[in-house]
């Protein structure tokens, strides 16, 4: 994703550009460089989506990686853990399955 992009995909979600980088209502005002509100958005589409398959977010590292709860086996599992094994529940490649979730939030009106 290019640099344009990536700026018109946090805008979309609710961040502001600022002097010193990015800043979101969710991230107490602080202040990210662009790749790392990447991450967070990212991050946050990511965890919002695997919500519908009874995923639910138990907590995050100090370098901001989601740890989700699998709301069918209650196993605990990081991100892309988390994606890895939905997307063998769901029958698809992993690659497929993380880039539909990511375009389903890039398009969502909600941010």
């Amino acid at each position: 994703m290019g640099r344009a992009r990536q700026e018109t995909y946090l805008r979309q979600r609710g961040w502001t550009s600022v002097e010193k980088g990015w800043q979101h209502e969710r991230t107490l005002d602080e202040v990210y460089p662009r790749t790392r509100a990447l991450h967070h958005q990212l991050t946050f589409d990511l965890t919002q989506a695997l919500a519908r398959w009874q995923w639910r977010v138990v907590g995050y590292s100090q370098r901001g990686y989601a740890q989700l709860e699998d709301g069918v086996t209650g196993e605990s599992h990081a991100l892309p853990s988390a994606l890895r094994v939905e997307a063998r529940r769901q029958g698809q490649p992993v690659r497929d399955f993380t880039y539909a979730l990511f375009l389903a939030a890039a398009v969502s009106d909600d941010p």
